[in-house]
């Protein structure tokens, strides 16, 4: 089981972590082509009926990485690029930040274990709750053996930034160092703090060049060999699919959180006459924007955007994994027509999607994709009960 550590240390591991983010590629991308990894299932596409209207669905949930037993979906496809990595190339160590529930902390968690490397993940004070009585994806990335670093909040924002209320401020990105918190200023003033202390099973000299740092979510250039494929699963099935009138343009739909699925997608799609388009469950559609922009400007900067369709303009608000009864009515609507989906994302994606069907907002044939996530839903269900919604 892994295990839970206090202050003691922590600084030394983020700014190792980070510093080395900027600079570690693996040998086997230096030539900065693409490449479609071929260790993976290809996901298949159905067709569902919602509200009197056919949508095809990509099944990426069903969509397994070969040799990291349980990880599936849209993080199987975000970390396809890390599982390529030699032994000989890969780190000794894997670090990572987010919530304490995140499905990329679990999904990194099971990598890690496949690779047999220690998993250390910085997150938010951790409620006593869940401190005395671990449960959903924490426990199970406990049990695959991560060390979790709880920071105060305050401490946490300073190191990883936060997203505002307006959400307009742009993602930290480990490897563009203009949104990289300078550690080396920050240190000394909580040196005091730290001192003589040190983290059971972490080596005090620990260096950068120890540390794979894998941002949240997986919003790094790592994860665009994995959705290059998806790319070319979805334009193979779309030019093998005989469509009468070939005006009908395709529309590849999907739910974002740092919206780096989106981008590559749009990226390798491009030449495809599909059109990518993403609904933000993140913050708004400026906050999406911008991530687009940073992970566009790190990972080679095609300026191809998918389009966003903003829950908000819609006259839909909701905040994220906030329990709502028309999110929970979504996905029962969906699981009736027999699409199991998570609480997260893709309620939010399927009300925007429906109501921009519904006034024309979104027109053409539609493919969504389905990322994943089920392994969160228990945890989910368990706050919608809390609230007295089920």
């Amino acid at each position: 089981r892994g295990d839970m550590v206090s202050l003691n240390g922590r600084s030394r591991l983020v700014a190792s972590a980070v510093a080395f983010a900027a600079s570690w590629r693996p040998s086997f991308t230096t030539s900065r082509r693409i490449r479609c990894i071929s260790s993976a299932s290809e996901s298949r596409i159905e067709e569902i009926e919602v509200r009197g209207r056919l949508v095809n669905v990509k099944r990426d949930d069903l969509h397994v990485m070969h040799g990291a037993a349980g990880l599936s979906g849209n993080k199987a496809r975000k970390l396809a690029g890390l599982a390529e990595i030699s032994e000989a190339d890969f780190p000794p160590y894997i670090g990572s930040h987010g919530g304490s529930q995140s499905n990329a902390m679990l999904a990194i968690a099971k990598l890690a274990k496949a690779k047999r490397r220690p998993f250390l993940y910085f997150t938010k004070p951790l409620p006593k709750s869940l401190r005395d009585n671990p449960q959903g994806n924490f426990q199970a990335a406990l049990e695959l053996g991560m060390t979790v670093i709880p920071l105060p909040s305050p401490e946490y924002d300073m190191y990883f930034g936060e997203i505002p209320a307006d959400a307009s401020h742009p993602p930290l990105d480990p490897s563009r160092p203009e949104t990289v918190p300078r550690l080396d200023q920050l240190l000394p003033e909580i040196s005091e703090k730290i001192r003589g202390g040190d983290i059971s099973g972490i080596p005090e000299g620990l260096r950068p060049c120890d540390v794979l740092w894998i941002p949240q979510g997986g919003a790094c250039w790592l994860a665009e060999s994995g959705v290059a494929r998806l790319a070319e699963e979805i334009s193979r099935w779309w030019s093998d699919r005989k469509v009468e009138d070939s005006s009908v343009c395709l529309k590849v739909v999907l739910p974002s959180g740092t919206g780096t699925t989106a981008l590559f997608l749009a990226r390798h799609l491009q030449t495809s006459g599909v059109q990518v388009v993403a609904i933000p469950c993140v913050g708004g559609g400026e906050y999406l924007r911008k991530q687009f922009e940073s992970l566009d400007s790190s990972s080679g900067g095609s300026g191809v955007f998918p389009e966003v369709i903003d829950p908000l303009e819609l006259g839909l608000r909701r905040r994220f994994a906030e329990p709502k009864k028309e999110l929970l009515e979504i996905w029962e609507e969906l699981k009736d027509a027999g699409l199991d989906v998570d609480l997260v994302y893709a309620p939010v994606a399927w009300e925007a999607l429906l109501i921009a069907l519904q006034t024309q907002v979104l027109q053409g044939e539609i493919l969504y994709v389905h990322t994943g996530g089920l392994e969160g839903v228990p945890s989910m269900l368990n706050r919608y009960r809390f609230r007295g919604l089920t």
